[in-house]
C-alpha cells in the first residue's frame, strides 16, 4: 500500500488501532508527517540528538556518581559469585531468584515487594532504593525501608492509596475481574 495524503498529512499503512492491540512489531509502525516536513525529513531526524549517546559521551572518569555505580555492580557481581557458590544469606537467595542484581543487604520481604514491580522497573527501583538506604545509613534493606522510600516518592505500590492494596483504590473496583 503507498502512502497517501489529506490536508498536508502524510499517512503510511501500519498501526492505526494500537501497538499492543494488534501485536504489530516496531517496523510496521505508522508515522504522520506534516507534509510541509516531508522534504527535509531527514535532516530534522539528523538534528534530534541521541540521548543515549550524550549521556555516554558526557560520563566522566572522576564522577562521583559513576563511582557509586561502579561500586555497586562490583558488590552486586561479588554477590552474584557467592550465590553460586552457595555462600549467601536468604535475602542474597531471594535476590538472586528473583533476578535482581543487589549490593546490599536485603530481606526476603523487601526483596518481594521490588519482585512485584513490572521486570522493566526492577532495575531502577533497585538502584533507587539502595541509593535511598545509603544516604538515610541504612545497613540492611527491610520492608519497612522500602515502604519509606515509597512514601518519600509519593508511590503507593501496593494496589491502593493507602499502600497495602485493597478497599480503598477505586480504580481497582473499577477494572477487577468479578466473575
Amino acid at each position: 500500500v503507498t502512502p497517501f495524503f489529506e490536508e498536508n498529512v502524510i499517512l503510511t499503512p501500519g498501526d492505526f488501532g494500537g501497538r499492543m492491540n494488534n501485536k504489530l512489531k516496531p517496523t510496521e509502525m505508522f508515522v504522520i508527517v506534516p507534509a510541509r516536513w516531508a522534504n527535509n525529513l531527514i535532516s530534522i531526524l539528523g538534528a534530534t540528538p541521541d540521548v543515549k549517546g550524550l549521556y555516554e559521551a558526557t560520563r566522566t572518569e572522576e564522577s562521583s556518581y559513576w563511582d557509586r555505580k561502579k561500586e555497586r555492580e562490583a558488590k552486586a557481581e561479588a554477590r552474584e559469585a557467592a550465590y553460586a557458590a552457595g555462600q549467601t544469606s536468604a535475602g542474597d537467595d531471594a535476590a538472586a531468584k528473583a533476578g535482581l542484581k543487589v549490593s546490599m543487604d536485603w530481606d526476603e520481604d523487601a526483596v518481594a515487594m521490588i519482585a512485584k514491580a513490572p521486570k522493566f522497573v526492577r532495575k531502577f527501583a533497585v538502584g533507587n532504593m539502595e541509593d535511598f538506604a545509603a544516604q538515610n545509613g541504612y545497613d540492611r534493606i527491610t520492608a519497612d525501608v522500602v515502604k519509606e522510600q515509597m512514601a518519600q516518592a509519593g508511590v503507593s505500590g501496593m494496589g491502593g492509596p493507602d499502600g497495602e492494596g485493597g478497599s480503598k483504590n477505586p480504580l481497582k473496583r473499577l477494572f477487577s475481574r468479578k466473575k
